[in-house]
């Protein structure tokens, strides 16, 4: 009885996924997309580095490196993560926040699919502040 109902840990330290997201930004309308590298140091802690691509209302493209933090390691996964963001945009060079959460769900230990939220404030340039939420799937090793 146990057993039948003990969760399978899939989070493991060294683990690599990658994910790639659609996203619709509500204000200004818009949509784009994430495709996001993570390592695991831990059942925890990562690494992530993320490139996207934006068109809301504007083309605008950025890439981030920073920090996740995954607060379960089973099937169900929320996870945040922390990253400076450098973003290229018809209004200039900025330098921005990325402020990433979600839920993924790990079907199995090689794939999952899940749904995400961000919010790049801009902490230096004129490119305006941008929220996203959005669908994604991922590949697991």
């Amino acid at each position: 009885m146990i057993a039948a109902l003990a969760a399978t840990i899939l989070a493991l330290p060294g683990d690599h996924n990658l994910t790639l997201s659609g996203e619709w930004v509500p204000s200004p309308t818009g949509g784009g997309m994430t495709l996001r590298w993570a390592w695991a140091i831990d059942a925890y802690f990562g690494l992530t580095a993320a490139g996207s691509w934006y068109l809301a209302p504007q083309a605008s493209g950025r890439g981030s490196v920073g920090v996740l933090y995954r607060f379960d390691d089973y099937e169900w996964v929320p996870w945040a993560a922390l990253s400076p963001e450098a973003v290229g945009d018809a209004a200039g060079p900025a330098f921005a926040l990325e402020l990433t959460g979600g839920l993924d769900w790990r079907a199995t230990p090689t794939w999952s699919v899940g749904l995400v939220g961000s919010w790049h404030p801009t902490l230096v340039g004129d490119v305006p502040d941008l929220s996203s939420l959005g669908l994604r799937v991922g590949a697991w090793w």
